[in-house]
């Protein structure tokens, strides 16, 4: 290497000069150095942010929407029974109470689809009449309105699904409904009241008060 104060050439491996005796500095190179970058951590924040949003607003929903109102507990009940889904009436029951219902009819609760079974072959024959069956009629129903069941008759409404099914019913009402049926040369309107309960968030149909 030579030396930076007087031009000599010296050995590579002197740390002195020869001629003057100034310190020997090695040339910096580039050759064979990296230089390292921190990295950044990858950023995760706007999305968490946005997945937190979003369940938020789902939670939020829930609360507000969430549950089967009474009016498509009432509309699920005549599409159900029309159509002979035995199956489909009974999630409109609380479960509870089909839990009591199986059981006393001396089935298992792995009987579910047995229990189904033969309650729809009951509902199938009952709609058989005269001749006709319930998939050649047409059925049309408009919900003219409901009553809210309160007080008395309230208390003592919780007070026996309490007791018999351990069932909290938080509210109850009377769902009026206008029936028309066209089955051919027989056709005829009604008006009926479907009675129905509040369990958790959803409504149910009140068997016990059919």
């Amino acid at each position: 290497m030579y030396c930076g104060n007087c031009g000599t050439k010296n050995d590579d491996t002197a740390a002195f000069c020869q001629a003057c005796g100034s310190r020997l500095t090695a040339p910096q190179t580039n050759a064979g150095t990296e230089t390292l970058v921190p990295k950044q951590p990858y950023k995760k924040t706007g999305i968490i942010a946005a997945a937190v949003i979003v369940v938020v607003i789902a939670f939020v929903g829930w609360l507000l929407f969430g549950g089967r109102g009474y009016k498509a507990t009432v509309e699920e009940f005549f599409d159900a029974s029309m159509d002979g889904d035995v199956e489909s009436v009974l999630e409109l029951i609380p479960k509870d109470v089909i839990k009591s219902a199986m059981e006393s009819e001396g089935f298992d609760q792995g009987d579910f689809e047995a229990f189904a079974q033969e309650a729809e072959d009951e509902l199938r024959g009952m709609m058989s009449f005269g001749g006709f069956v319930a998939d050649k009629m047409n059925l049309a129903i408009d919900i003219t309105g409901d009553t809210d069941i309160t007080g008395t008759e309230l208390k003592e409404l919780q007070e026996e699904y309490k007791a018999q099914y351990n069932v909290k019913v938080k509210k109850a009402k009377d769902v009026h409904v206008t029936v028309s049926i066209d089955a051919g040369i027989l056709s005829s309107a009604e008006d009926v009241d479907i009675p129905v309960i509040k369990v958790g968030r959803s409504w149910y149909l009140d068997i016990g008060s059919f």
